[in-house]
């Protein structure tokens, strides 16, 4: 098991890797080799490369579709009036405005059918709050970076979360949104402006414990961010598979300490399994509170893994939990190694 896991795994990894994009079908070119091989030869190890050429392709198939899914070159700048739905939580620009991500509706806008995600920057007094559905005005472009060696990609970045277009919004008008994960993160990140806007207004507390507690980093004020970069511990306010953990392991020890004060129970059932149970639903719940980013899905992931092994009392080695967890991720989404 483990060669063909690590194999899947290598197959993933090689995308960020490539200068340019191969066509996907030319990294299934030598699997008929490596299956007559096998079948001449029957050593175990002509399989291996099988798992890297198929997820290989299934990387190049994906990234080649993001990039196909950028706008043509003759309608950027070009204003467009569309419709969609907010995703995610809008945070205030330098400009007055709001950067808000935008789900377009899948019809053709002049014979261009979009897809993914539009960051936008759009000209507005009130928030556009996540899952209100809008129409308005854009002027898009195509996702681009800087491109210095050794600096941050910015163009992979946006791939990697989804982002097919950037540009600018005016003339929003936004419907009522329905209820969702994400309205219950904006509830509560003005319940921590508002509860320390009235006690301590000159304190950036609110900023700082709501970063803490769910990677919301929109309240913290500008030159605390940049105190933090400088000494090197802007990493905690990023949601961390060290905070799922830790809450996961609390909850399923606060959980299996009250089961087994019920006389009896431990019993009948064996009360480890519901305890495992209860951190995994905690961990999810808290996962879909810090926005279910990468890191976080990787982390539930695992815990996943490392819940059904001893649910079904399995002997899983760490490194296939990691890489089963690490294929799952990228398996959803091959763009998330950038």
């Amino acid at each position: 098991m483990g060669p063909f896991l690590a194999s899947a795994a290598a197959g993933l990894l090689v995308l960020p890797l490539l200068p340019a994009l191969p066509g996907w079908g030319w990294s299934l070119l030598p699997a008929p080799l490596l299956l007559l091989a096998f079948h001449y030869r029957r050593r175990r190890w002509w399989l291996w490369p099988l798992p890297a050429l198929v997820t290989f392709a299934w990387a190049v198939s994906v990234a080649g579709q993001a990039l196909e899914a950028a706008p043509p070159s003759a309608l950027e700048q070009k204003p467009l009036q569309v419709s969609g739905t907010v995703a995610g939580l809008a945070e205030p620009d330098r400009y007055g405005g709001w950067k808000m991500r935008l789900r377009p509706d899948v019809r053709a806008l002049e014979g261009w059918v979009p897809t993914g995600l539009w960051q936008l920057r759009v000209r507005s007094a009130d928030m556009p709050l996540p899952g209100a559905r809008c129409r308005l005005t854009v002027r898009l472009k195509r996702p681009h970076g800087v491109a210095n060696p050794g600096g941050f990609d910015y163009e992979a970045w946006l791939l990697s979360e989804g982002v097919t277009a950037t540009g600018s919004g005016r003339h929003l008008d936004c419907t009522a949104p329905p209820t969702s994960v994400d309205g219950v993160r904006l509830q509560i990140r003005e319940h921590f402006y508002q509860h320390f806007h009235q006690h301590r207004p000159d304190q950036p507390e609110a900023g700082v414990l709501l970063a803490l507690i769910t990677g919301d980093r929109v309240l913290v004020p500008a030159d605390a961010w940049e105190r933090y970069a400088a000494t090197g511990v802007i990493h905690l306010m990023a949601i961390s598979g060290l905070h799922i953990t830790l809450l996961a392991v609390v909850t399923a020890w606060l959980a299996w300490q009250g089961l087994v004060r019920i006389p009896g129970l431990a019993l009948r059932i064996p009360v480890n399994k519901p305890a495992l149970a209860v951190g995994l639903v905690t961990a999810a719940a808290y996962s879909l509170i810090a926005g279910f980013s990468v890191p976080t899905q990787r982390t539930l992931l695992m815990l996943l893994v490392v819940v059904l092994a001893r649910w079904w009392q399995l002997r899983m080695p760490a490194f296939h939990v990691l890489t089963l967890a690490l294929l799952a991720v990228l398996l959803r989404d091959p763009l998330a190694v950038h």
